[in-house]
């Protein structure tokens, strides 16, 4: 019995997609955005589809105290909106250093003969990474500054 898992993990696996940019857009509006289009379109390339991301994002411009420009340029700041999201993904990529040095590659834009499957499917279930013709990518823009960054050493 492995203890780290839950027992009620028992049925279908399904990868949902992420958000379309005309969902963002809605997305946008409904917080009353100015210029909903613009910014759907600037945080879909920060974050991808990301529905966690868009929506934090989202949320963050629609409060007085949070203009568009910090939101972009502080991004991947220790002190920006998503600073705790992201130190949870470093912290959880930590628990497997096995994986540092593929992350490190692929965020790098190395192509990578071959990942070992499982390792594949951890990284893609976490999030960080997206498979497209084949090759494993960062799954946003967000993920790839932040592990360039993070991981550069």
């Amino acid at each position: 019995m492995n203890l780290s898992q839950s027992p009620f993990n028992a049925g279908v696996l399904t990868d949902l997609p992420g958000f379309r940019l005309s969902q963002v857009q809605e997305l946008a509006k409904r917080y009353t955005l100015p210029d909903p289009n613009q910014i759907a379109e600037e945080m879909s390339k920060l974050v991808g589809g990301n529905p966690f991301l868009i929506h934090w994002g989202l949320y963050q411009l629609s409060l007085p105290e949070v203009s568009i420009d910090q939101l972009f340029e502080g991004a991947i700041s220790p002190y920006g909106i998503y600073a705790s999201h992201l130190r949870q993904k470093l912290s959880d990529l930590r628990q497997s250093p096995e994986s540092i040095p593929i992350i490190q590659a692929i965020v790098k834009g190395e192509v990578l003969n071959y990942v070992e499957p499982l390792m594949a499917f951890k990284l893609q279930s976490q999030g960080l990474v997206s498979v497209e013709n084949q090759q494993l990518i960062p799954s946003c823009d967000l993920y790839r500054k932040f592990f360039l960054q993070a991981l550069d050493s």
